[in-house]
């Protein structure tokens, strides 16, 4: 529906995120969108997250896998996928090494499980703990908006996380159509 980009690169529209129970009862998600890379080629990434669950039942620790794993292998045929290329697509915190087992966190802050869902995430912090690069989806339903009341809330909240006025509507346009529906 909408979202805030951190630095660097990121999916840019066309995102479809699904959140299911997996075959081992473990929570997972596909995020497939559309990224820019290298300013020049756009890509459908279709990305795995996997989760590491914590006492806090609005906060999830999610890796990533995909895109960033497999340019971490070498596996670009005209570039020598290096950590900080890795990192100028934005999938990788800044100082984080790609090989190493990384969970980030991500908040839920506001939903009411049938309409919404605004989620949070810090991607890289500044010495002092609060947040240098964040990101943030309002996930909806509904392909077509929130109802009034669940707008309030979400834009309340956006607020509280000094982050009003810095979403965009997210563009659905058929791009990565065939890499989310198999069509």
């Amino acid at each position: 529906m909408a979202k805030k980009d951190p630095e660097g690169l990121f999916l840019q529209d066309n995102i479809v995120a699904q959140f299911f129970i997996n075959e081992h009862e473990k929570m997972q998600a596909r995020a497939v969108g559309r990224v820019r890379l290298f300013g020049q080629w756009d890509i459908c990434a279709d990305m795995v997250g996997t989760f590491n669950e914590t006492e806090d039942s609005a906060k999830f620790k999610m890796r990533y896998w995909g895109m960033a794993a497999y340019l971490d292998r070498g596996k670009s045929p005209n570039y020598n996928c290096t950590e900080q290329s890795i990192q100028l697509i934005g999938i990788v915190p800044k100082g984080i090494k790609t090989n190493s087992v990384i969970y980030d966190d991500h908040w839920i802050v506001a939903t009411d499980y049938h309409t919404y869902a605004l989620h949070y995430s810090c991607r890289v912090l500044n010495e002092d703990g609060t947040c240098a690069d964040s990101y943030s989806f309002v996930f909806s339903r509904d392909p077509h908006g929130l109802p009034p009341e669940a707008q309030r809330i979400i834009r309340q909240k956006q607020k509280e996380l000094c982050l009003e006025r810095q979403y965009r509507v997210i563009v659905h346009n058929g791009f990565c159509d065939s890499a989310i529906y198999g069509t």
